[in-house]
């Protein structure tokens, strides 16, 4: 997996969400074919989508999943589309080439980056979203040339 520091701006996401317990209780490809039903989006940013996966630890905890795309502004959304910003800060942008291994791959090779460079890992208090994105590289899960983004926010261990 390639890696690279990046400051980034605050970005803004439309789409179609599901909250379940945890991760493995969503279905992903669900909110993918409700997003894709609504696509005509005012102020879109370029053709990427994206999935944003935030971490609630309340309990019981919650798995909150946004699938859908980056705007400029947030208007004239329907009903069964919502909005959220994710704050502007220091980014880890993980590359995850499907050729070189798929998600369980990924995680691991994260979670030891972060830890290797002094960072909270993605359970810690400060860490609890993570953007995945799906440009003009992604070719499907099943295709060993795809590429996804993966964008973790960083924090220094104290």
């Amino acid at each position: 997996m390639k890696v690279e520091v990046k400051q980034l701006a605050a970005m803004t996401f439309v789409g179609t969400v599901g909250i379940t317990e945890q991760v493995q209780s969503q279905d992903i490809c669900r909110l993918w074919d409700e997003f894709t039903a609504n696509r005509n989006i005012t102020n879109r940013l370029g053709e990427a989508d994206y999935e944003l996966h935030i971490f609630d630890p309340s309990d019981p905890p919650r798995h909150i999943c946004l699938t859908g795309t980056a705007v400029s502004k947030v208007e004239d959304l329907p009903l069964n589309l919502f909005a959220k910003t994710i704050p502007a800060g220091k980014y880890a942008v993980f590359t995850l080439r499907m050729a070189d291994g798929g998600f369980p791959h990924a995680y691991q090779f994260m979670e030891k980056w972060l830890a290797d460079q002094d960072y909270e890992s993605p359970d810690a208090a400060h860490h609890r979203f993570e953007v995945q994105v799906y440009d003009q590289r992604f070719e499907g899960l099943d295709n060993p040339e795809s590429e996804i983004d993966f964008l973790i926010p960083l924090f220094k261990l104290t």
